[in-house]
């Protein structure tokens, strides 16, 4: 901005951030950068790539059966890393449910998924929309090798009818938002 002033860190100043330096030279940091580039390769979709972190996330994920928590600071994409994570449970054509504590989080997923996987129908449940009215709603809990999501509110998704109508799935993939 404006008023950012740049100053040399001082022989003090220097000294102490040394100590959280991971690297000894240029040549060690290099490696590494190279290294989180080519993670971040692996996985993109529409000019839209993952940073290293949310790769190796991703790769712990799957070497835990595709089981487990992502935990990672606000901001820090989260809502990609999953998405990126479940591609390939999406295009094998297992029934997605996404849930969401919030009306504006359905509204984010349902943008996110959008960018990501702008030809999956999604079936968007709670947050003002009849899903019980949808006529495609048999589709989304069916066996066919289609990509399809179904992205439900917590409070509805946790409706005696809304669990009626989800048992029908067979081996559902869930991915819960806080």
């Amino acid at each position: 901005t404006k008023n950012t002033k740049v100053r040399p860190l001082n022989e003090v100043e220097r000294k102490y951030i040394s100590k959280f330096r991971s690297h000894k030279t240029l040549e060690d940091c290099r490696l590494g950068a190279r290294m989180r580039s080519s993670l971040a390769d692996k996985n993109k979709t529409e000019g839209i790539s993952l940073y290293y972190y949310q790769q190796l996330a991703i790769n712990s994920w799957e070497q835990a059966n595709m089981v487990g928590m992502l935990s990672m600071a606000t901001g820090t994409g989260k809502t990609i890393t999953a998405l990126f994570a479940i591609r390939s449970l999406i295009e094998s054509g297992r029934s997605v449910l996404i849930v969401v504590p919030s009306k504006i989080l359905l509204n984010q997923w349902y943008n996110s998924i959008r960018n990501i996987y702008p030809s999956v129908p999604i079936f968007l449940v709670g947050g003002g929309h009849n899903w019980k009215s949808e006529p495609r709603k048999r589709m989304f809990v069916s066996q066919t090798p289609l990509p399809r999501i179904i992205l439900a509110t917590m409070s509805t998704a946790a409706t005696n009818d809304f669990i009626q109508f989800f048992q029908q799935a067979v081996n559902p993939v869930l991915v819960a938002d806080e």
